[in-house]
């Protein structure tokens, strides 16, 4: 089996995240994409609760068989490091593929076991609206094994959604219609409650 690997904080999830896993499942013949949620990153406090997220992004998948969500690194209730991550997920005879955006490639020397995470998988990386595209030096040697994705640039972020919000601007049509109706009955990022 080919699988993608979609990590993120998904907070919340948009139409960006799954037009972009549309059609990197397709451009790359992948069988299926897990989205997996952190629990919380090393680099910023993430406000809105891990399980809200997880159901924000059940909400957003809809049940799509080829779309699924794995609550791996929510479940560890700690910090997790993608190699570890895809070292519990990894299963002899299958194909991995880690998707990340563009902007993540210029400090992706920084990751934890970057190296090694070629040993496991493949790279596919998604174009991001403002970011250049380039494979940075230290990742020439791993050239064979990463992958530019023609995937649609969209223009819409977690950040901007919950900025928006701030604002009392309408998300309707940033989100899923069942995310949305969450995000409003929960008064998700409207600085009111968490």
């Amino acid at each position: 089996m080919k699988i993608g690997i979609y990590g993120g904080t998904f907070n919340p999830p948009h139409l960006g995240h799954l037009v972009t896993a549309e059609h990197i499942l397709r451009e790359f013949k992948l069988d299926f994409i897990y989205f997996i949620p952190v629990y919380q990153t090393r680099y910023k406090e993430i406000k809105i609760k891990a399980e809200v997220r997880y159901r924000m992004l059940r909400l957003a998948l809809n049940g799509n068989k080829k779309l699924v969500p794995n609550s791996i690194e929510i479940d560890s209730k700690d910090i997790s490091y993608t190699i570890d991550t895809i070292k519990k997920i990894y299963r002899p005879g299958n194909r991995y593929y880690l998707i990340i955006g563009n902007e993540w490639l210029p400090g992706f020397n920084k990751w934890k076991g970057y190296r090694e995470i070629f040993t496991y998988c493949r790279l596919i990386v998604a174009r991001r609206t403002g970011n250049r595209m380039s494979i940075p030096a230290f990742l020439r040697p791993f050239r064979k094994k990463i992958f530019i994705s023609s995937n649609p640039l969209i223009e819409i972020s977690s950040s901007r959604i919950q900025e928006m919000r701030k604002k009392g601007m309408n998300i309707k049509y940033c989100t899923t219609p069942k995310v949305y109706d969450y995000i409003q009955r929960n008064r998700l990022y409207d600085g009111r409650r968490k």
